[in-house]
C-alpha cells in the first residue's frame, strides 16, 4: 500500500480485438499493478466478457462520455436525433462560456474528442486513488509491452520523444496542429523541437498531476470552437515543452530510454534481439509505442 502501479488508457470506442495486444502483452510482462480502462458504458459487458483470462494484473473500469458528440456509432437514446445532438451542441457552447473554468471544463469532456477528454478522465481517475504514487498515460491501440512499466522510476514526468533528426516543422500533422492551435507565428518559433509524442507518459503522482493540470489549463486557454472540433492534445504538450513550464520533466529518447515511439523510424532503423526491440545497449525497451506502422513487426510482437 501507498506505492501503488497504475496504468491509465482510454479505450471508449475500441472492441476487444482493438486492444488485446495491449492487454495480453502487459500481462507477459509480469506487470503486478492495476490498469484502469476508461470506456462507455456500453462497452462493459464485452470486455467483462472477454478479459477474464488475466493473470497478473488487474483491470477496473472509469465510465466515460468524452467524444459522443463526434463518433455516430456510439449515439444512444436522445443521441440518435439530430435535434438532440445540435442542442446539446448548443449547451456546451453556452456553458463554455460562463467565465469559470471549471464550467470549461465541463463542456470540453463530454464535447472534445477523446484525445482531449481522456485528460479530465486520468485527474478523476488519479484522485480517486491516493495510494497511486506510479503512473502511466498510455494510448492503448498502438501501444506493446516487452518489460514490466513503472519500475524503478523516480521523481519526475517522463515523456516519449519521437526520432531525433525529425523537428515539428518537418512533420506535416504536428505542424498543422500546432498552426491551428496557436498560430503560424509560434510554429516558427517552435520549429526547430523535437516532436514529443503526447500518447505516452509517466512518472510519479505529484509531477504527473501537475502535467495533467497544465494540459488541461492549456485546454482551457485555446478557444472552446478549435478544441471542441479538432484534436490538439499533442499541441498543448509541445507548447508546454517549448514554454519549459513543466516541472521536473524527464525526455524519454527512442533507443536510449524506457519508450520508443516507432512512428517516424524506417525498419533499418530498428534494433532487434532475439525477437524484442532494444535499446543502444542491447537493453529491452519495456514501452513501445507506434509498432502497428511497420507490418513486420505485427509478426515479431504479437504475443
Amino acid at each position: 500500500m501507498g506505492d501503488e502501479k497504475v496504468i491509465l488508457a482510454a479505450a471508449t470506442g475500441y472492441s476487444v480485438s482493438q486492444i488485446l495486444v495491449f492487454i495480453n502483452s502487459l500481462d507477459h510482462t509480469g506487470f503486478d499493478g492495476e490498469l484502469v480502462l476508461i470506456i462507455y458504458r456500453k462497452q462493459l459487458e464485452e470486455y467483462r466478457k472477454h478479459l477474464k483470462h488475466i493473470q497478473h494484473y488487474t483491470i477496473n473500469y472509469q465510465f466515460s462520455s468524452m467524444g459522443k458528440l463526434h463518433y455516430r456509432n456510439d449515439y444512444v437514446g436522445l443521441l440518435k436525433h439530430k435535434l438532440a445532438r445540435r442542442c446539446a451542441t448548443l449547451f456546451f457552447q453556452f456553458v463554455a462560456k460562463i467565465p469559470m473554468q471549471g464550467w470549461k471544463e465541463i463542456a470540453l469532456n463530454y464535447a472534445s474528442y477523446p484525445h482531449v477528454g481522456r485528460f479530465f478522465e486520468y485527474q478523476k481517475a488519479i484522485r480517486l486513488r491516493p495510494n497511486a504514487q506510479k503512473i502511466l498515460l498510455s494510448d492503448i491501440r498502438d501501444v506493446i509491452f516487452q518489460a514490466p512499466p513503472l519500475d524503478g522510476i523516480v521523481h519526475g514526468l517522463y515523456v516519449g520523444m519521437e526520432k531525433q533528426k525529425v523537428r515539428l516543422k518537418d512533420e506535416a500533422y504536428n505542424a498543422d496542429w500546432i498552426k491551428d492551435a496557436y498560430g503560424v507565428e509560434v510554429l516558427e518559433q517552435m520549429g526547430m523541437q523535437q516532436i514529443s509524442c503526447s500518447g505516452v507518459s509517466y512518472g510519479d503522482r505529484e509531477s504527473m498531476l501537475a502535467y495533467i493540470q497544465l494540459m488541461i489549463s492549456e485546454f482551457c486557454n485555446i478557444p472552446y470552437k478549435i478544441m471542441s472540433n479538432r484534436i490538439y492534445d499533442q499541441a498543448m504538450h509541445n507548447k508546454l515543452i517549448f514554454d519549459g513550464r513543466i516541472p521536473n520533466i524527464q525526455f524519454c529518447q527512442p533507443n536510449d530510454s524506457n519508450i520508443i515511439t516507432l512512428g517516424l523510424f524506417s525498419q533499418e532503423e530498428i534494433s532487434l534481439l532475439d525477437g524484442k526491440i532494444v535499446n543502444k545497449d542491447q537493453s529491452v525497451i519495456p514501452i513501445v509505442h507506434q509498432y502497428d506502422r511497420h507490418k513486420f513487426l505485427l509478426k515479431i510482437l504479437n504475443p
